[in-house]
C-alpha cells in the first residue's frame, strides 16, 4: 500500500509539472506551481522569410527592385521571435523558506529565535556579528580637563540591537493518540478496534415514577390512562361534591347540584425501550489485525484559489463511492462557506448540499456512483471574514459504498493558509497595477479566456471594457 501511495504521489507531481509546459501566459500566472520565463530574441527577416506574404505578416519589409535592380526581391528588417514558456516552480526545502512559505506548508514549522541586548555588553567577535553594532577605536574615558580624552580603546557602539535569527525547520510527526481516547471514526485503524457494548432493556423497569422514566436516556416516555365518572352522585352533599377530584358545587336559580367529571382512577406506565451505549476503542494485541486498510485517500488541495474564493477537495479512491459527508473546519473561523459543487461529484450526477459551517452531504437520487480513480472530488466556495492565518481540517468523515456499507478513509492532514485579500486588477499577480495587467485583460476578453474574479472591477460577473476603464482610471490617479 505504501508503494502504491508513493506511485500515486509521483504521478500527481508529474501531472502538475506536465500542465505547466502546456500553459499560456495567463494560465501560467494563475497557477502557483508555475512561472513564466520570458525568452524573446530579435531575428533577421532576410534569412527567414522568402515570400511576400510571410514577410509582411511578421512585421518585416519587402524589397522589390523593379526592372533595374541588381539584388532581386527579398525580405529585410528584423522581427521578434517569442520562445517564452511556462515551467514548474521547484518547492524549496523547509530551511530555505521564509515565514509565510513555512506557515503554509504542513511539513514545516517556523521557529522564533530573536536575540536582543545592548551593543556595549558585547566583545569584538559578538559585536562584529551583529549588523546594528560597530567595533570602533575611540575615547572610552574623558579626562577632568575640558575636551580631553584620558583613555583610548576599543568598544562596541550602536546602542540597543535586535537580531532575528528565526528559521524554518521540518515538522516532527506527532505521536498517534491512544486507542482508549478515540471515538468510533478514529478507532478503526490498524492498531485499534471498536468494541460494541450496547445494553437494551424495557422501559417498564421505571414504572415507579414519571421523573425516573422521562429523565432516563433512551426512548422511554410516561403514559397515563385516566378514568372518569359523573359527579351527579354528590347532588345531596356540597361537602362531598367539593372533595371529589374533578367535581364542583354550583347553584342556578335556586337549584343546586354537583357538576363536572370525577377522576376515579389513574393507570400509569413507562413505555418503550432504553439503550445504554458503553462501546469503546481498544488496542489490538499481537498480530490480531483483520481490519481493512483505507481505500480512500482524502486531501485539501494546496492551491487555494483566494482570488475566486475556491477550496479544492481531492480524492484517490480504490472502490466505488455511493455517497459521503464530512465537515471542513477552519480555526479560528476566518471564512464562511457559501456553497459546494463541481468536480467528479457533480459530473457523476450527485446532489451536493452544504452549510455555512462547512458540512457537506453528497449522494445520488438515481443510484449513480463515483468510480475508482484520482479526482478533484468537489469545490468549496467561501467568503473571507478575516485575512489572518487559518488552519483547515476535514473532520467527521463518512463515506459509503453503493450498498450503504462504510468505507475506510485516510485524511492527508490539515493545512494552514492566510487569506490575504487580492489586489483587484492585478491580473499577473506581481503586486502592481499597470499596463501589463491591462494588456492581459484585453487579451483575455478578445480570446474568450476564463473568468478571473481579480479583474472583475465592478463585480458584475463578467470581464469587459467597463473593468478596463476602471483600472486605467486607477493607474492615472496613482
Amino acid at each position: 500500500m505504501k508503494n502504491f501511495i508513493i506511485f500515486l504521489s509521483i504521478c500527481m507531481i508529474s501531472n502538475i509539472y506536465a500542465q505547466c509546459d502546456d500553459y499560456n501566459l495567463i494560465q501560467c500566472n494563475n497557477d502557483n506551481n508555475c512561472e513564466w520565463v520570458e525568452n524573446i530574441t530579435q531575428e533577421s527577416c532576410y534569412y527567414t522569410f522568402n515570400s511576400y506574404a510571410e514577410c509582411i505578416a511578421n512585421g518585416c519589409s519587402w524589397y522589390s527592385p523593379g526592372n533595374y535592380g541588381y539584388m532581386g526581391s527579398h525580405c529585410y528588417g528584423s522581427y521578434q521571435n517569442d520562445n517564452s514558456y511556462c515551467e514548474e516552480i521547484e518547492m524549496p526545502e523547509c530551511s530555505e523558506m521564509n515565514e509565510l512559505q513555512c506557515s503554509n506548508n504542513n511539513n514545516c514549522n517556523w521557529v522564533e529565535d530573536i536575540d536582543s541586548g545592548n551593543c556595549s555588553n558585547l566583545n569584538s567577535n559578538e559585536c562584529n556579528s551583529i549588523s546594528d553594532c560597530d567595533w570602533v577605536y575611540d575615547c572610552i574615558q574623558m579626562g577632568w580637563w575640558y575636551n580631553w580624552c584620558y583613555e583610548y580603546g576599543y568598544e562596541c557602539t550602536g546602542g540597543y540591537y535586535e537580531e532575528d535569527n528565526s528559521y524554518c525547520e521540518e515538522s516532527a510527526t506527532p505521536p498517534p493518540p491512544e486507542c482508549s481516547g478515540m471515538n468510533e471514526l478514529e478507532c478503526n485503524n490498524n492498531n485499534c478496534n471498536w468494541v460494541e457494548d450496547i445494553e437494551i432493556g424495557n422501559c417498564s423497569l421505571f414504572d415507579n415514577s414519571e421523573s425516573s422514566c422521562t429523565s432516563y436516556s433512551g426512548e422511554c416516555y410516561w403514559d397515563e390512562d385516566i378514568t372518569y365518572s359523573s359527579c351527579n352522585g354528590y347532588d345531596n352533599s356540597q361537602w362531598a361534591c367539593n372533595n371529589a377530584q374533578g367535581c364542583y358545587w354550583d347553584c342556578y336559580y335556586g337549584y343546586c347540584g354537583c357538576n363536572g367529571q370525577e377522576i376515579t382512577g389513574v393507570d400509569t406506565e413507562c413505555i418503550g425501550q432504553y439503550e445504554i451505549d458503553s462501546s469503546y476503542c481498544e488496542e489490538l494485541s499481537g498480530d490480531d489485525g483483520g481490519l481493512a486498510d483505507p481505500t480512500i485517500f482524502l486531501s485539501i488541495g494546496n492551491d487555494i484559489d483566494i482570488s475566486n474564493r475556491i477550496i479544492y477537495i481531492d480524492m484517490i479512491s480504490e472502490e466505488e463511492v455511493g455517497g459521503f459527508q464530512f465537515l471542513l473546519s477552519d480555526t479560528p473561523d476566518n471564512i464562511t462557506i457559501t456553497g459546494a459543487g463541481g468536480g467528479i461529484t457533480e459530473e457523476s450526477g450527485f446532489t451536493i448540499s452544504s452549510s455555512e459551517v462547512g458540512i457537506v452531504v453528497a449522494f445520488s437520487f438515481t443510484g449513480s456512483t463515483i468510480l475508482p480513480g484520482e479526482y478533484n472530488l468537489f469545490e468549496y466556495y467561501f467568503e473571507i471574514n478575516n485575512e489572518e492565518l487559518t488552519t483547515l481540517c476535514i473532520e467527521d468523515i463518512v463515506f459509503s459504498d453503493p450498498n450503504g456499507g462504510a468505507i475506510e478513509v485516510d485524511f492527508a492532514g490539515c493545512i494552514s493558509s492566510s487569506f490575504e485579500n487580492m489586489n483587484m486588477g492585478d491580473a499577473n499577480g506581481d503586486g502592481a497595477l499597470d499596463i501589463l495587467d491591462v494588456v492581459i485583460i484585453v487579451d483575455n476578453i478578445v480570446t474568450g479566456g476564463e473568468y478571473l474574479q481579480v479583474t472583475d472591477m465592478n463585480d458584475d460577473g463578467s470581464i469587459d471594457v467597463l473593468d478596463i476603464i476602471i483600472i486605467v482610471g486607477i493607474i492615472l490617479d496613482s
